[in-house]
């Protein structure tokens, strides 16, 4: 086994589970909504995130 991967996919949950705490009780859709109101987010990349996330998914089939 790879540890440098090991430690990469370690790091990658605790990356999610950061994500997943700081969601919690949140409007995931407002919270998408002021990201894009206040410019630190385009359309381009809302669009480039979805994709990542349907590619992601089809792995985890």
């Amino acid at each position: 086994m790879n540890p440098l991967r090991n430690n990469n996919q370690r790091n990658m949950l605790q990356q999610f589970m950061d994500f997943k705490r700081s969601m919690q009780g949140q409007n995931p859709q407002a919270v998408l909504n002021q990201l894009m109101n206040s410019g630190k987010y385009t359309q381009q990349d809302l669009e480039r995130a979805k994709a990542m996330a349907e590619q992601f998914k089809n792995l985890l089939k």
